[in-house]
């Protein structure tokens, strides 16, 4: 919801100049189906969402809406967050990483939207 409130305080001041961008960091994820992340890939899911309906109904004032989607980056940022401490044995064959990434995901790609225009590319 930060995003929606902080959208909105921008909004008054960027149709007041008549233009402006409002920039979302989101992730790959939101596009991806991976089993075992469904509450982190349904956030940035929504974030994909709103910000697109959002480009669309401010495009006309001269307001530009874009979101920065990266894929997976080789660090350690993660850490132990991101490790699945167990699995529940139904869903052992079905969840977990290294299970899911084609070789262009692994590399990491960032997808950006501006409008309804779609630009990728591949970050290795």
């Amino acid at each position: 919801m930060l995003v929606v409130y902080v959208s909105k305080a921008v909004l008054p001041i960027l149709r007041q100049h008549g233009s402006g961008h409002i920039f979302q960091i989101s992730s790959v994820g939101g596009r991806r189906g991976v089993p075992g992340l469904w509450a982190y890939q349904s956030a940035k899911w929504v974030l994909g969402g709103f910000s697109t309906v959002l480009a669309r109904e401010v495009a006309p004032l001269g307001i530009n809406v874009i979101v920065v989607e990266p894929g997976g980056m080789k660090t350690d940022s993660a850490g132990s967050s991101m490790k699945i401490s167990q699995v529940s044995k139904p869903y052992e064959s079905t969840v977990g990483y290294g299970r899911y990434a084609s070789e262009e995901f692994r590399k990491g790609t960032i997808h950006i939207k501006q409008g309804c225009k779609h630009y990728y590319w591949v970050v290795e």
